[in-house]
């Protein structure tokens, strides 16, 4: 039977506090066989004495239950690790089961290593809950106070506990707050909402005496602080009081021996006042808080220099009746984290410079692994979860490499390769998720650690491009300085898809140029490795040397990352030949203007009017190069340039070679009509015989004229007709002509064009009564309308006029003669006698037919006399005087009708001279009276007169009864 003496104190759950103390406990050992497997809780006795280095790990034996022996491993501060304990489900009572966790405090992480700390029933009070935890750098061990007793609990590495009780420190205060100093003195202090300590027990570790109290001042029994951590930088402990909806830093000093002066040092800057049960400290002065109820975990860097604003760092656990503790002269260590991004735009997307994306593990047969760089050698590596990796428990203030592979590296090693397979390619690293890189894309980045988390360190990787090769059909090498256009160049890329060259969006990159051509882009010369962003391919030609050759050059497709795709190559084959030009020449008879307009189509023809057509080819020196006939109205020149310029010019005999063009100027009233190449509408927008033919590398056809012959307009003369004088007009004889396409212009039909060519000079041409302007064209030409107002006098009007045929081309001018000789101007002035009768009375009428303008007449003169029938007249045929009156009635002839006297002559009433005749007669009034009126009229034209406005004269007879 083995022994083992255990030491420990109970606390009754009574107001009336009885203390027995167990001195020995046997323990039977029935057999190894049904040996408890649990950590015995031993008395101090037992323990090996260790080693007085403080930070270094070093084991001791203890004796577990039943003689088992249990190794004891010390902590290392060197590990920079951080623990949480937790009690169970947040119920502070002496028989909640204490926890432990590791707690990565940057991350916010916590990995349970014990499940219970304390094993239940190992006392009849069950006191399982551990609290006020500090680490102890004189021995390496954690220690804490086991609630509801005198104990303090010493805690190994393996989670192995073993206790001791401290004379007088007591078993009725639940101490939460607390913390180790360098020398192994653990300062204990109990924080609540009401009742809290007014003073901090200390106990010597080493000697597992209670020490001297301090006293805090001032004093206060209300501060609501729940974890106290000590500063290396000071010499001070640290914590939160939260009481009274607010979050102060305060400080406790303990430099002044007795008395522990507190320090409100302010809000920290934190809106929730909910507690904060677990503080560290690292070896720099920096307090980290981990907040019970929201689970948040903040930092206040250099609190001992009166920093007390705390920083957020990220969300960690919520927690209750729970304590933090660790080396606070070791490092908190860091986490380096990032993501791996599919980023299609690289570091050239919006923002720019921006390492982003999709995330991805893999990419077209790449697993990529991310490892950890130290020194040159992998210290660690790690495959990805959704993009993302994580490095954790590094080493504060140390430079690290990171580098992405896509196989993972051998720990020890040499970093493995950055090159990525199937055309996967490194497209930037930085550090940070906002617009920056490290300026090489190449799988590797370095990471200088301070003392925080660095997050974010990304690598964007990509597919690359790729360009299709393309070859040209062959055709004929256009010679000279021509250009040809190189075919579309195209390919797609896994990200952004097709680049079909055509939507001149795509980026090209000229790999290599050719070594037998030039390459232009938008006419300029192309040069190695330009870049041509926006690719228009109608913008890239080539211009082969001559020959029958091919060409090739190499490009690339540049993606939105602004990687190239491996280079394809552009064959152009090129075959030597030369070229044709043909065309006819058309009798057009309606010019550009028939149907359809603009149209140089017609009658093929070789020869016209004692014209035989020639066509002559002209190159760009202006010599003759070649001259033909016509066949059939067709010619064609063989064995033409190709990418030349030449002109085709018409004539009515064959040019000289190798001197200049000859006239297209045609003969016999043949004119040109127009020139196109094409057999469709369109001209060359200038009839004259003479057109331009830009030759490329195929034949032209449809190089053709048109010709036709000009219409005739005749001379027109007027037979001599008295001048009307004053703004009187004669009407023109009609105009007339012919055609020998359109036939006869007849005049009257109203379908032929005249162009008054000259206007008269010594009279007006009007037109629908609008005068005629010079070079008039008159459609529809109605001879009608076409009338003059010659100048007064004996005078001739010339004008002249060209009749246009169906093609609009004018014929030569014709000639308009109109001649005019001075009329005379006959007025009749008429006597009634006498003027008043009484009854029936014997009356005379005489007329003078008077001359005014001193012209003697010529023709007949008629002259009219009103009939009345009150009046009887008798025309006496010998009579000389009537009245006395003198008249020459023998050379007028009589006539008469119902309503008048009616008296002709042909006799010529001399210039200025008169003609009269007479009447004797009687009035009979009967049984009336009144007056009557007689009228004598001269017939309009009478004698050759032709102003009518005065042939009228009346006189008035008044008569009465008897």
């Amino acid at each position: 039977m083995k022994t083992i003496f255990i030491n420990y104190s109970a606390r009754q759950l009574t107001h009336s506090v009885h203390r027995v103390m167990l001195v020995v406990l046997l323990l039977t050992c029935v057999s190894a066989a049904n040996a408890q497997q649990e950590r015995a809780v031993v008395s101090h006795k037992t323990i090996t004495r260790l080693s007085d280095s403080p930070n270094t790990a070093k084991t001791s034996t203890v004796l577990g239950v039943n003689g088992v022996a249990t190794t004891l491993t010390t902590f290392n501060c060197d590990d920079n690790k951080s623990y949480l304990f937790q009690g169970e489900g947040g119920a502070q009572t002496i028989d909640s089961k204490t926890s432990v966790f590791e707690f990565n405090i940057l991350l916010g992480k916590i990995t349970e290593v014990k499940a219970q700390l304390i094993p239940s029933g190992l006392d009849p009070d069950n006191h399982t809950a551990v609290n006020n935890v500090g680490y102890n750098q004189q021995d390496n061990y954690m220690w804490g106070y086991r609630r509801g007793t005198n104990q303090l609990v010493r805690i190994a590495n393996n989670w192995t506990v073993t206790t001791y009780g401290i004379n007088n420190l007591g078993d009725d205060v639940p101490y939460n707050a607390g913390d180790i100093d360098p020398n192994g003195v653990m300062y204990l202090f109990y924080g609540a909402p009401e009742n809290s300590s007014t003073k901090i027990r200390r106990v010597n570790l080493s000697t597992k005496a209670l020490l001297s109290d301090i006293t805090l001042s001032p004093v206060d029994n209300g501060r609501y602080i729940i974890d106290l951590g000590y500063n290396p930088k000071d010499g001070n402990l640290y914590g939160i009081d939260s009481r009274s909806s607010s979050s102060n830093l305060v400080r406790i000093s303990l430099q002044a021996g007795s008395v522990g002066q507190v320090t409100d040092l302010g809000h920290i800057g934190i809106s929730d006042n909910s507690p904060f049960g677990a503080v560290y400290f690292d070896n720099q002065g920096t307090l980290f808080l981990s907040q019970n109820g929201t689970g948040k975990i903040y930092k206040i860097a250099n609190v001992s220099t009166g920093n007390h604003a705390a920083s957020f760092l990220r969300d960690g656990p919520v927690t209750n009746d729970n304590d933090g503790a660790r080396c606070s002269d070791g490092d908190v260590p860091v986490d380096i984290s990032g993501k791996v991004f599919n980023d299609a735009n690289g570091l050239l997307g919006t923002p720019a410079n921006t390492v982003d994306g999709t995330p991805v593990n893999s990419l077209t047969a790449n697993t990529f692994s991310v490892n950890l760089i130290k020194a040159g050698k992998v210290v660690a590596t790690t495959t990805l979860t959704n993009g993302a990796y994580s490095f954790e428990n590094l080493s504060v203030n140390t430079s690290y490499t990171l580098v992405l592979s896509n196989y993972p590296g051998t720990i020890g090693a040499n970093a493995p390769s950055t090159t990525l397979a199937n055309g996967v390619v490194n497209t930037g690293e930085n550090i940070g998720s906002g617009a920056g890189s490290d300026g090489n894309p190449n799988g590797m980045i370095v990471v200088t650690v301070a003392r925080d988390d660095v997050d974010d360190v990304n690598f964007g990787v990509e597919r690359l491009p790729t360009a299709n090769p393309v070859t040209a059909s062959s055709q004929p090498n256009p010679g000279g300085s021509t250009k040809v256009t190189v075919p579309t160049l195209n390919g797609s890329d896994p990200e952004d898809g097709t680049y079909n060259g055509t939507s001149k969006t795509n980026t090209i990159i000229i790999k290599s140029l050719p070594s037998n051509g030039t390459l232009y882009y938008n006419n300029v010369a192309v040069t190695d490795e330009q870049v041509i962003t926006n690719y228009d391919p109608t913008k890239l030609t080539l211009d082969p040397n001559d020959g029958a050759i091919t060409v090739t050059f190499t490009y690339a497709e540049r993606d939105a990352a602004g990687k190239d795709s491996s280079p394809a190559t552009v064959t152009m084959p090129f075959g030597s030949s030369t070229v044709s030009i043909s065309g006819t020449v058309f009798q057009d008879a309606n010019g550009l203007l028939g149907t359809p307009a603009n149209t140089v189509d017609g009658t093929p023809v070789s020869s016209l009017t004692a014209n035989t057509f020639s066509v002559n080819l002209v190159a760009s020196t202006g010599k003759v190069v070649s001259t033909t006939t016509l066949t059939n109205g067709t010619y064609t020149f063989n064995g033409v340039s190709p990418s030349s310029s030449y002109t085709v010019v018409l004539s009515n005999y064959p040019g000289t070679i190798g001197a200049n063009a000859p006239s297209t100027t045609l003969a016999n009233g043949v004119v040109n009509t127009g020139e196109n190449i094409g057999s469709g509408a369109g001209s060359d927008g200038n009839p004259n015989g003479v057109l331009v033919v830009a030759v490329g590398t195929s034949s032209v056809s449809n190089a053709n004229f048109g010709v036709e012959r000009l219409p005739t307009a005749k001379d027109v003369t007027a037979s001599t007709q008295p001048n009307p004088g004053s703004s009187n007009r004669v009407t023109i004889p009609t105009l007339n002509g012919s055609d020998p396409e359109d036939g006869i212009y007849n005049g009257t039909s109203k379908t032929n064009t005249i162009v008054i060519k000259s206007l008269p000079s010594n009279g007006t041409l009007y037109y629908n009564n609008v005068a005629v302007t010079d070079e008039q064209v008159i459609t529809n030409y109605d001879p009608t309308k076409l009338t003059l107002d010659p100048n007064d006098g004996d005078i001739t009007v010339t004008f002249t006029y060209a009749e246009r045929d169906a093609a609009g081309k004018d014929s030569s001018p014709a000639t308009v003669t109109v001649p005019f000789k001075n009329a005379p101007d006959l007025t009749p002035i008429i006597y009634a006698r006498p003027s008043t009768v009484y009854g029936t009375t014997d009356i005379t009428v005489v007329v003078d037919v008077v001359e005014l303008l001193s012209i003697p007449t010529s023709g007949t003169i008629v002259v009219k006399v009103t009939k009345d029938s009150k009046v009887a007249l008798t025309f006496p045929p010998g009579a000389t005087t009537i009245n006395g009156k003198s008249v020459q009635n023998g050379s007028w002839t009589y006539t008469s009708d119902a309503s008048y006297h009616v008296l002709t002559t042909s006799r010529v009433v001399p210039a200025g001279d008169k003609l009269s005749f007479g009447f004797t007669g009687r009035l009979t009034p009967g049984a009336t009276s009144g007056s009557l009126t007689v009228s004598t009229v001269i017939i309009g034209g009478s004698g050759g007169e032709v102003k009518v406005n005065n042939n009228a004269d009346a006189d008035k007879i008044d008569y009465f009864q008897q």
